[in-house]
């Protein structure tokens, strides 16, 4: 199988799927902390992103990001902390050093588009997955495809040396509206020993989503904080 076949089905993934809205159960492992809460999830390509923290008395943390933005209220701190929608800042709020970018299109069950200069395909008769290697200026992205057809279930970037930045799975697929989407997402840091899992449920697809959903507004009676 050439390599732009490969390219081409995630490509149509991509302009298929460009937003969702879930109820997710989440649950982000670091050395730091644990923690495991259902949430309501709102991604939106190229870096929308939304996050609620629900429970019984309502929400009680809520983070949102777009155009190179970020902010997160705290309802227990009664403070919205605002700065710049950076993997450090997006580490710090919800568990995991990536790129808003990234993490978009790793919600949205793909891995995040790249420039690529070159590309290979190989099978491995072990597992029966199909892996796409592509060369980028950075290092490599490595896309394993398994099932008929053939769906993304992992990607793996790696740097220039050669090592491995951060690993990512994609499975449980179901059909919603007929496209298979990936309900069960992993990551995992290796540098940081980080890692999140996200299980989404009743899914909606490509919703309409006004820009406005991707701000958040400081409460009445809420302090700000830089970051």
């Amino acid at each position: 199988m050439p390599a732009t076949e490969l390219q081409a089905t995630l490509n149509q993934r991509r302009e298929t799927l460009r937003s969702l809205r879930s109820e997710a159960s989440i649950a982000v492992m670091s050395p730091e902390r644990s923690a495991k809460a259902t949430q309501l999830l709102i991604v939106e390509r190229p870096d929308r992103l939304r996050v609620e923290v629900l429970s019984p008395p309502g929400v009680v943390f809520a983070l949102a990001s777009a155009n190179g933005d970020l902010a997160a209220w705290v309802r227990d701190e009664n403070r919205v902390y605002r700065g710049a929608a950076t993997p450090g800042n997006l580490a710090r709020y919800a568990g995991i050093d990536l790129q808003i970018t990234d993490a978009v299109d790793i919600l949205l069950g793909g891995p995040p588009r790249r420039t690529v200069r070159e590309a290979s395909v190989d099978a491995e008769p072990e597992t029966g997955r199909v892996r796409l290697r592509q060369e980028t200026d950075s290092g490599a992205q490595i896309v394993f495809f398994a099932g008929e057809p053939l769906l993304p279930v992992e990607v793996q970037e790696i740097g220039g040396g050669g090592d491995l930045l951060w690993r990512a799975h994609f499975d449980a697929y179901q059909s919603v509206g007929g496209f298979a989407l990936a309900t069960r997402i992993g990551v995992d840091v290796p540098g940081t020993g980080q890692s999140i899992l996200v299980a989404l449920r009743d899914a909606e697809l490509n919703p309409s989503l006004p820009a406005s959903v991707f701000v958040l507004p400081t409460p009445a009676g809420s302090s700000e904080v830089q970051l």
